[in-house]
């Protein structure tokens, strides 16, 4: 699977994903992802409800995801996705620098 099209970042819209192992991205812009904000791994509707109510992420205006299935494969895409975010930008997403 793919990464979702990317949504506002509101409770009304995280209802509909599944709670299902997989990677997503929290951002303030759906184009420049320059602008990204955290990109993380684990249960998508826990962790996205999750991060709406934290102070360093819930500033977040849209997120994406994509569905796994498996925590090492989401493990393994995070890990990707961090790698090519910080080769292209020389640095991580601003919330996963404060998170991790």
């Amino acid at each position: 699977m793919a990464f979702s099209y990317w949504k506002v970042y509101l409770k009304l819209n995280i209802k509909d994903v599944g709670d299902v192992i997989g990677v997503y991205e929290l951002s303030n812009s759906s184009w420049d992802m320059s602008k990204m904000k955290y990109i993380g791994h684990g249960k998508l509707r826990t962790e996205l409800l999750r991060y709406l109510k934290e102070p360093y992420t819930s500033t977040s205006t849209y997120f994406r995801y994509e569905a796994l299935y498996s925590n090492q494969r989401a493990q393994e895409r995070e890990r990707a996705l961090l790698r090519e975010f910080k080769k292209k930008y020389g640095r991580l997403p601003e919330c996963n620098e404060q998170i991790d």
